[in-house]
């Protein structure tokens, strides 16, 4: 079975020798892989939809951009945190540990109070916005410097992986992590990046990478 990322050549190769806004680029990449999932996918059970996250920045912008496809229900992009001050994080995957880390609740718990007690949508809504108001970690986003960010998303992948290491559930997230930087300035760098080893490779050296 392939995955998304074996797609993404074919993908680079199809694009024109121009240089696209980050929402032209999410774009192409949310027709590209809803015409991959009409190949494969359409006439089968596909499970939960893929999600793609695009960032960067356009030529002279101050700001970048975030835009999240989801195929086959959303793939047309949507931002996130739009405006030169609305700064934010953006995730997805298994979000239970962070979203208690960081909101001060799971996600869960909106939805089990609604039912609970038949509580409707509306009133819901407020609670949810309630709640990050009085209990969510008050990160400054925009002011934060680029070693923070890159710590800020290490520690929200490490401890979900402690945490699902120690617990009895669903264990999604594990291996090495992969960290990359975009500026304003420079291209995509990687900040650390696992690697492939072979049976009598050591997993791990002195610049701190570590494959599981």
């Amino acid at each position: 079975m392939r995955t998304a990322n074996s797609f993404i050549p074919q993908f680079e190769a199809g694009l024109k020798n121009e240089l696209l806004t980050v929402e032209a680029f999410a774009e192409a990449l949310g027709r590209f892989f809803m015409d991959r999932w009409r190949e494969v996918a359409a006439d089968h059970d596909s499970g939960p939809p893929m999600q793609f996250i695009v960032g960067g920045y356009n030529e002279e912008a101050p700001y970048g951009e975030v835009y999240v496809i989801s195929v086959p229900d959303r793939p047309s992009p949507e931002p996130r945190n739009p405006g030169d001050t609305n700064f934010g994080m953006t995730w997805g995957g298994q979000l239970g540990i962070v979203s208690r880390l960081i909101h001060g609740y799971d996600p869960q718990v909106i939805q089990i109070i609604g039912e609970s007690l038949d509580v409707g949508s509306e009133k819901l809504e407020t609670l949810a916005s309630t709640l990050r108001q009085k209990v969510e970690i008050p990160i400054p986003y925009a002011l934060l410097p680029l070693q923070d960010c890159v710590n800020l998303a290490t520690f929200m992948i490490r401890t979900t992986m402690t945490a699902q290491d120690l617990s009895v559930t669903l264990r999604g997230v594990g291996g090495g992590i992969d960290v990359a930087t975009i500026s304003s300035t420079g291209s995509l760098h990687y900040i650390q990046q696992k690697k492939l080893y072979g049976e009598n490779s050591h997993r791990g050296g002195s610049d701190g990478h570590t494959t599981n």
